[in-house]
C-alpha cells in the first residue's frame, strides 16, 4: 500500500502564484520519500507513482471549488482522496486526531510532520474519502471526428461509422447483459445504425472490466462516473457492528445507537443537522438494520435515511407519550445517558424498536450460527425481517449461480448473429481503406504544421517580452537619473531653508549657531513615537541624527522618508534590513564620517563637512546609475537592438 501524505507549505491555491507542497510517501512500514514540490510536479507526481490514497487535513488546500472536478479527473481509478481530520462539518486539529490515534505530534508542528502525521493516519483507516462522484457511470459511445461535408465517399463513409457505433453500442449491451448489470441505454439513430449510445450503469468499476475506454479512427468509447452537487465524506473504515438507529428530527436533531442486543452505544444531537450529514454519521456503522421513529407516520426526514440506507422503517403503533418515552429510558438506562428531551425521544424510539424485533433477532442469529452464513449475517437479518424465509435466501443464492452457468455456457454456444453485418462492414472498410489513409496522411500533415507554426509562436513572444523588458528597464534608469538631477538642482533651495531654520531659532534664543554650522535635528530612538514626536517640529529639508539605529522597521523608515529630510546621519549597521533597504535611495552619512555636538534637543554639525558627505554621496549614486544605464545601453548596441 503506497499513501501520499501531503501538507500546503506556502502560498494558496486560491492565489495567482502557484502554491508549494511538502509529502511524504509511506509505503505500509516506512517513509520511502519526503519533499517540497510545485502543485504541477505534485499531479505529475501522483499520476506517476498511483497511489492507492492521498491523504491531507483540508482537501481545499489540493483545488478550488471551481476546479474541483479537474482534480479528480486526472486521479489514478484506484487512487483515494482522504481528509484525515473529520467531514465538511465536523473536523478537529490534526494533532489532536493524531494523538488519538497514537501519533505524536504537536500543535506548532512542521508541514513536513503534518504531511507525515496525515500518510500515518490514513494508512490506519482514519479519515473519510473524499468524492464528487456518485457511485454510478455513463458509457457514452460516439463518433470519433466530425464527419463534414463530402460527395459519394464520403457519405458511404458515413454509414460505415454509424454502423460501427450502432455495432459499438450492442457490443457494450452484450456485456452489461452477461454481468447482469441493470442499464438505461439513449441512442440518436443515424442513416442505418447509431450516431451516438449512451449507457448510464449504477455499479462499481469493477463490474464494468472488459468495457474499456478507447478512441479509434472512427468511433470512440467514454465512461465517466456520475457527478454530484457537492463532495461526499465517507468514513474510511465502519466500525464493525449491526445497529439500531433511533432518530427526533427538527431544530435539533438527535440520533441514539443500539447494538442488536440492545446496548446504547452513542447518542447525539445537533442543531439542524442535514440529511448528508445524518447519513454520514449513520455509516461509519457496517449495517443500521432498523431506522426508528417516536411517531406515526413517521417524518420524511426518517422515511429518508431508512430509504437510503435501505433499511427496516418502524413506527410505533401510535405516537408515544412523554410519560412513556422517560418510563422506556430510565428503565433500560438512566437519566444520565442523555442530555436533552430530543436525544430521550430518540433513545426511546430505538427501544421501542429493538423490543419488537428483539426475539426474532435472536432466532435469525441463531440459524445463521446452525448454517454457518456468518459471513452474510446483516443481509440475512435485514431480508428475513423484511419478511423473506432464511431457507429462501440460500435456495435462492444457489439458483441464481446455477442460472448465471448455464447464461454462461448459453451465450459461449450462441451463434454470431452479427456475422452478415460484419461481412458487409468489412467489405465496406477495404474499399475506404486507402482514402482513410489518405486522410490521415493529410491530418498528420496539417498538425505537423500546427505543431510547428505554435513553436514560432512562442518563440516571437519570447522575443517580444525580453525586448520590452530591456526597454522598461532603460526608462526607469532613465527616470532616476532625471530625479537625481532633478535633485542636484534643487540642492541650493534646500541651503536656503536650512538658513531660514537657523535664523528661526537664532529669533527664539534657543542658541547662537555661525554661518560654518547646520542644524541637526535628534531622533534618540529610531521607534514610531519619536518619529511622531520630530514631526511636529520638523520641516522639509533639514538634517535627522538618529542616536540610537536598534529596533526600526520598513514602515518606521518609510515614516521618516515621508518627512522629506536633507540627509540622514546615523549607524547603519545598527539598523535592520529592512530599514536599510528602505533608506538605501536616500542621503544616509555613516556617524564616523561627521563630526556632531549636541546642544540640549539640537546638534550642530559643520556645513563644510555636511556638505562634502553629501556631494560625495550623490555623486557615487550617479555615477552608480550611469553606469549601469552604459552598461545596458552597450548590451543593446551589442544584440543589435538599436540599429
Amino acid at each position: 500500500m503506497i499513501v501520499l501524505g501531503v501538507d500546503i507549505l506556502s502560498g494558496s491555491i486560491n492565489s495567482k502564484t502557484e502554491p508549494k507542497y511538502s509529502i511524504a510517501i509511506f509505503n505500509g512500514e516506512k517513509f520511502i520519500h519526503r519533499s517540497e514540490v510545485t502543485r504541477f510536479r505534485l499531479i505529475n507526481l501522483i499520476k506517476e507513482i498511483k497511489p492507492d490514497m492521498i491523504a491531507c487535513d483540508n482537501v481545499f488546500e489540493l483545488f478550488t471549488k471551481k476546479n474541483m472536478w479537474d482534480f479528480f479527473s486526472i486521479l489514478p481509478e484506484k487512487t483515494k482522496l482522504i481528509q484525515v481530520n473529520g467531514n465538511l462539518n465536523e473536523h478537529e486539529p490534526l494533532h489532536v486526531v493524531a494523538r488519538k490515534n497514537g501519533i505524536k505530534i504537536s500543535s506548532k508542528a512542521s508541514s513536513m510532520e503534518e504531511a507525515e502525521a496525515c500518510a500515518l493516519l490514513a494508512s490506519k483507516n482514519v479519515g473519510y474519502v473524499v468524492s464528487p462522484f456518485e457511485g454510478g457511470y455513463y458509457i457514452i459511445v460516439s463518433r470519433a471526428r466530425s464527419l463534414g461535408r463530402g460527395g459519394q465517399s464520403q457519405d458511404r463513409y458515413r454509414r460505415k461509422v454509424h454502423n460501427m457505433v450502432a455495432l459499438t453500442v450492442k457490443e457494450i449491451e452484450e456485456k452489461l447483459k452477461e454481468r447482469g448489470i441493470s442499464y438505461k441505454l439513449r441512442a440518436v439513430k443515424a442513416d442505418s445504425g447509431l450516431a451516438r449510445g449512451s449507457f448510464s450503469v449504477n455499479c462499481s468499476r469493477e463490474k464494468l472490466v472488459g468495457i474499456k475506454k478507447k478512441k479509434g479512427p472512427d468511433v470512440q468509447v467514454k465512461i465517466l462516473p456520475k457527478q454530484k452537487k457537492k463532495l461526499s465524506f465517507t468514513p474510511l473504515s465502519r466500525k464493525g457492528k449491526i445497529v439500531i438507529a433511533g432518530i427526533d428530527p427538527g431544530t435539533t436533531t438527535a440520533i441514539a445507537i443500539l447494538d442488536i442486543r440492545g446496548r446504547l452505544l452513542e447518542v447525539t444531537s445537533s442543531k439542524e443537522l442535514s440529511l448528508s450529514n445524518a447519513l454520514t454519521f449513520l455509516m461509519k456503522y457496517k449495517r443500521v438494520l432498523i431506522v426508528a421513529s417516536d411517531v406515526t407516520p413517521a417524518p420524511k426526514f426518517i422515511e429518508k435515511i431508512s430509504s437510503s440506507l435501505n433499511s427496516i422503517l418502524y413506527t410505533p403503533p401510535e405516537p408515544l407519550s412523554i410519560a412513556e418515552k422517560v418510563s422506556l429510558v430510565n428503565e433500560r438506562f438512566s437519566k444520565e445517558v442523555y442530555s436533552n428531551a430530543h436525544e430521550r425521544d430518540a433513545i426511546a424510539a430505538a427501544i421501542k424498536a429493538y423490543r419488537k424485533y428483539k426475539d426474532s433477532i435472536n432466532e435469525i442469529n441463531k440459524k445463521i450460527d446452525d448454517l454457518k452464513l456468518h459471513s452474510r449475517r446483516d443481509e440475512v437479518l435485514l431480508r428475513v425481517l423484511k419478511g423473506e424465509i432464511i431457507e429462501n435466501i440460500i435456495h435462492r443464492k444457489e439458483e441464481k449461480k446455477e442460472k448465471k452457468d448455464k447464461k454462461k455456457k448459453k451465450i459461449e454456444k450462441k451463434p454470431d448473429k452479427y456475422k452478415l453485418i460484419i461481412k458487409s462492414l468489412k467489405e465496406e472498410i477495404e474499399l475506404l481503406k486507402k482514402e482513410r489513409e489518405e486522410l490521415i496522411k493529410k491530418i498528420e500533415e496539417r498538425d505537423r504544421k500546427i505543431e510547428e507554426l505554435e513553436r514560432r509562436i512562442e518563440e516571437i513572444k519570447e522575443e517580444v517580452y525580453a525586448k520590452i523588458k530591456k526597454e522598461k528597464e532603460i526608462k526607469i534608469r532613465d527616470e532616476k537619473i532625471k530625479n537625481l538631477s532633478k535633485k542636484l538642482i534643487e540642492e541650493k533651495t534646500l541651503r536656503e531653508k536650512i538658513q531660514e531654520k537657523l535664523n528661526e531659532l537664532r529669533r527664539q534664543k534657543i542658541i547662537e549657531f555661525s554661518d560654518r554650522l547646520n542644524i541637526v535635528r535628534i531622533l534618540p530612538k529610531f521607534t514610531r513615537d519619536e518619529v511622531n514626536k520630530l514631526k511636529k517640529e520638523f520641516r522639509e529639508g533639514e538634517i535627522i541624527y538618529i542616536e540610537d539605529s536598534h529596533g526600526g522597521g520598513k514602515s518606521i523608515a518609510e515614516e521618516l522618508l515621508s518627512l522629506k529630510p536633507k540627509a540622514i546621519i546615523a549607524d547603519m549597521e545598527q539598523m535592520s534590513h529592512l530599514a536599510r533597504e528602505t533608506l538605501s535611495n536616500a542621503i544616509v552619512i555613516p556617524t564616523d564620517r561627521v563630526n556632531i555636538r549636541k546642544i540640549d534637543n539640537f546638534a550642530v554639525i559643520e556645513k563644510e563637512s555636511l556638505e562634502k558627505e553629501i556631494q560625495r554621496i550623490e555623486e557615487e549614486k550617479l555615477e552608480e546609475i550611469i553606469l549601469e544605464y552604459r552598461t545596458k545601453r552597450k548590451e543593446r548596441f551589442s544584440s543589435g537592438d538599436l540599429l
